[in-house]
């Protein structure tokens, strides 16, 4: 016979102050990166770089998949024109690094593959506000820290258009659709929250299998 009822623990309620911080978190991480530890140790050969490229592009084609998928898909007045304008702000982009890079025969990898294609995937199955955490908050601001590391690494010189132009952008494009993450509710935030740790975790997998690619034999 049960004679004492255990008392549930409440669930904390959840804010934009805990959206935030866990995203600052992240981002702090996101610098522990193997990929960034090897560009700063030197490690990045003319060889390695052309690798890094290579692959790389593929994350660049599907991103720009990703902004168009986006942009069309959304009928949300608050968001219709911050979508369209940043899709504006990168068409093209992927051509310009396929122009610029050096042409090399290496074998595609499926690994660098799925990890890309799960973004575009996610303008199916995600709301306009959910899109804004995937790529503001997580694809351009770790872009932000991505070529904090890349660009002294690959084009310390700065002769690059298609570096150049993520230098001049990425800033803004992290923080487009930002506002609107403000004063929801705590159920939204958990979902949110969720969302933005799958994304660091494909990014940060994305990071280091381009580090273990550039530097294989």
């Amino acid at each position: 016979m049960i004679t004492s009822i255990q008392k549930l623990k409440p669930i904390p309620t959840l804010t934009s102050f805990d959206f935030f911080n866990r995203l600052k978190e992240l981002k702090d991480d996101f610098h522990n990166n193997i990929l960034f530890k090897t560009m700063v140790d030197g490690k990045f050969t003319p060889v390695a770089c052309d690798k890094f490229l290579f692959h790389h592009q593929f994350f660049s084609d599907q991103f720009q998949r990703l902004i168009l998928l986006r942009s069309a898909l959304c009928s949300q007045p608050q968001l219709e024109n911050i979508f369209y304008e940043h899709l504006l702000e990168e068409l093209g982009h992927h051509k310009m690094l396929e122009a610029e890079r050096n042409k090399i025969e290496l074998k595609k990898d499926t690994i660098i593959e799925a990890l890309c294609m799960w973004l575009p995937h996610q303008m199916f199955s995600t709301s306009p506000l959910e899109q804004v955490v995937i790529v503001n908050c997580g694809i351009e601001t770790a872009a932000v820290i991505m070529y904090h590391y890349v660009i002294p690494a690959l084009d310390p010189e700065k002769k690059s258009e298609f570096f150049r132009v993520h230098e001049i952008h990425d800033e803004d494009h992290q923080l487009m659709g930002q506002e609107l993450l403000k004063n929801l509710t705590s159920q939204e935030y958990e979902r949110l929250i969720s969302i933005l740790e799958d994304t660091w975790a494909i990014l940060n997998a994305l990071m280091t299998r381009l580090c273990t690619l550039s530097l294989a034999d």
